[in-house]
């Protein structure tokens, strides 16, 4: 099996990809009625002769922009899982993703660019500028999708260029990567890059205009930690205090307790008031905002807004038996759906919907994102090779891996695949950062946060690993 790894340690991850509202059943998507948007129904699309293999990728964060990029390496005879790299296809590949965004938003980074005026605009990077999206084999669609069909290989999907008509769409091989949604301003809550930097700007206003020169963060997750930490850093005329319901930080990350208390002190050491085990009510008064502890204690704040861990994945696009009962996607090692819908082994997923191992960051769902496009390769180099009656073998040895055999006269190949991996979490607080992994323990400090985090936390990083660093 072709083990694909390289994780980029990253803090938490916010919201990535698509969301999917429109019209549902039980919770899940249903096509859309008749009506004015109703578009009409699809059908399976012909893939014979020389029409190209069709693969759309549904969320453009981090596991999605992956799976577009390696696709584009198939396509390029760049794709490398072994000794030579995966031969050409001889069909041509089309990939479409559609997103409701109309760039790549680095969401690791929200707290920077939340806060931060400076930065605000080099964390969201539009698709038209990015140089390896600009070619006649990948399409981007800016939508909504509403609705997955697997048994005509289709969705629908809301065309935000085209005042929310519905359309359809046709694939062979689907990546879902709608990621989870998430309440701003944990997560943009614009879809163009004018209206997020907007928006932006005005939250930026109100924390370095907050009365009472008080800035209160609701929530003590990672999200909130690092919102906390941004603000004193970059607003430090603020008295910045962050609230949580429990006795520890992080409490709902499966964290060591000196990860916790790490990052409960380097937090203090920023100059952060914690309030810990105190559930708050607040109240907003002429532009100042009474919160009410549990204990009794009253803190007037300017400027007042959670980040609190609610958060749900954005798969109510697809067929009730498609996810489990918190709406995941179950996967295999593959990325590949194990549920029983129509044409299953078409349908693949990565990011955060997925359900597996581990603590949801950008790293893994970069990972996750390569792994099903290279099993989706794999799946047309397989397919041509069946068409011209060629031999092709696939193993599961662990040391193999893809190359033809003169022995045998067969290619041989192996899936590509992602393991079950453990908690592992790195979270900037200031100028340091705290990390943790198992066979490593729990480290913290300058060095830490300037290898993992940089100056952007961690956008450079995160475009190095895609290939779009230049």
């Amino acid at each position: 099996m072709t083990a694909i790894s390289s994780d980029p340690v990253d803090s938490h991850v916010a919201v990535r990809g698509t969301a999917a509202n429109g019209d549902k059943a039980n919770g899940h998507a249903k096509v859309p009625g008749a009506g004015a948007k109703a578009a009409k129904a699809c059908e399976p699309g012909d893939t014979s002769g020389q029409e190209p293999h069709r693969v759309l990728v549904v969320g453009g964060a981090y596991a999605g922009v992956a799976a577009v990029l390696t696709l584009l390496d198939g396509a390029d005879g760049k794709l490398a899982t072994g000794e030579p790299p995966l031969p050409r296809l001889r069909k041509r590949i089309q990939v479409t993703l559609i997103d409701e965004r109309d760039g790549f938003f680095h969401a690791v980074g929200t707290p920077l660019a939340h806060v931060a005026q400076e930065s605000v605009s080099a964390l969201w990077l539009r698709y038209q500028s990015i140089s390896r999206l600009q070619r006649d084999d990948v399409k981007i669609r800016h939508g909504r999708v509403l609705s997955v069909h697997p048994e005509n290989l289709c969705v629908t999907f809301a065309d935000l260029d085209d005042d929310g008509k519905y359309a359809t769409l046709e694939y062979d091989f689907l990546i879902l990567a709608s990621g989870l949604a998430r309440q701003w301003p944990a997560i943009p809550k614009a879809n163009t890059y004018d209206e997020y930097v907007q928006d932006a700007l005005n939250h930026i206003s109100s924390i370095r205009s907050a009365a009472c020169k008080t800035v209160a963060i609701i929530g003590g997750g990672a999200v909130g930690i690092e919102f906390a930490s941004e603000i004193k850093q970059f607003h430090p005329h603020n008295r910045v205090v962050l609230i949580h319901s429990r006795d520890k930080l992080l409490s709902n990350e499966p964290l060591p307790e000196l990860f916790q208390a790490q990052a409960e002190k380097l937090l203090v050491g920023e100059g952060v008031e914690v309030v810990l085990n105190q559930r708050a009510n607040v109240v907003a008064t002429d532009g100042v905002s009474i919160i009410a502890l549990a204990d009794g204690r009253k803190i007037e704040a300017g400027h007042v807004f959670y980040a609190t861990s609610g958060y749900k994945p954005n798969t109510q696009l697809l067929p009730r038996e498609a996810v489990d009962e918190e709406g995941y996607v179950v996967v295999d090692q593959h990325m590949n759906l194990t549920s029983p819908i129509a044409n299953a082994r078409r349908h693949y997923a990565c990011g955060d919907i997925c359900r597996w191992s581990g603590i949801k960051r950008a790293g893994p769902a970069m990972v996750m994102g390569r792994v099903a496009a290279t099993n989706v390769f794999h799946q047309l180099l397989h397919s041509e090779h069946l068409e011209h009656n060629e031999p092709w073998e696939v193993v599961a040895d662990p040391d193999s891996v893809d190359h033809f055999d003169p022995a045998s006269l067969k290619m041989r190949s192996s899936p590509a695949v992602y393991p079950q991996v453990p908690p592992t979490m790195a979270l900037a607080v200031g100028k340091q950062a705290i990390m943790y992994q198992p066979h490593v323990g729990v480290v913290w400090g300058s060095d830490q946060c300037a290898e993992v985090f940089g100056n952007d936390l961690g956008w450079t990083n995160s475009l190095r690993y895609l290939g779009l660093l230049n």
